[in-house]
């Protein structure tokens, strides 16, 4: 196992289980389970702990939500097409499984926010690196700066709280309605945009 495979396997396998059991339902024995990687290698590249490998698998999820949601908004010219492809995707992320994973971001603030300005730091990145992402294409599509960056800001809280609905329902339902309603509000401000 090389050094890279090592580290980045024990930050997959924090960022699962984080996701589907929270910061505090995950503890290190079960993350080197899951891994496979021999004890010493976790404290090894993560000699701060949990907290240290927690921050990681937060900027790791940021970084995988900033690729989907490129990927999916550069398929289309128009937002509203690429934002329905990017919630047609989470909502069978959801479903695939159990309805128990999704808003992995969200789960890991809400436990240690108040407690670990390491982890508030690594979320709070992540969240400005999507909404960074929804602020270009909102520009793209002619909303004015301001305008773009209030509608990133709000696509980006209903992303995370489309997910928890969803987890707390068991069903792909919650997301697939607020991502109706995100665009029927985009095409219903046409005044918002550049002329």
């Amino acid at each position: 196992m090389t050094e890279r495979t090592a580290r980045q396997k024990i930050v997959d396998a924090a960022g699962a289980l984080m996701e589907k059991r929270g910061y505090h339902g995950t503890g290190l024995n079960e993350i080197i389970q899951v891994s496979q990687a021999p004890r010493g290698s976790l404290y090894y590249y993560f000699p701060a702990g949990k907290e240290e490998l927690a921050a990681a698998a937060a900027r790791q999820t940021g970084e995988m939500m900033v690729a989907y949601l490129e990927r999916d908004l550069e398929r289309h010219a128009d937002i509203v097409d690429g934002l329905m492809t990017f919630f047609t995707g989470l909502a069978d992320h959801v479903v695939s499984n159990n309805c128990q994973a999704g808003a992995p971001l969200a789960v890991i603030a809400l436990e240690t926010a108040g407690e670990s300005d390491r982890l508030r730091e690594a979320c709070r990145h992540a969240y400005q690196s999507v909404q960074a992402v929804l602020e270009r294409k909102l520009l793209g599509n002619g909303y004015t700066p301001d305008r773009s960056r209030d509608l990133a800001l709000l696509i980006s809280a209903a992303i995370e709280g489309a997910v928890i609905l969803a987890r707390v329902e068991q069903a792909a339902d919650p997301i697939r309605r607020i991502a109706a309603q995100l665009g029927a509000l985009l095409l219903a401000t046409p005044h918002c945009r550049i002329e």
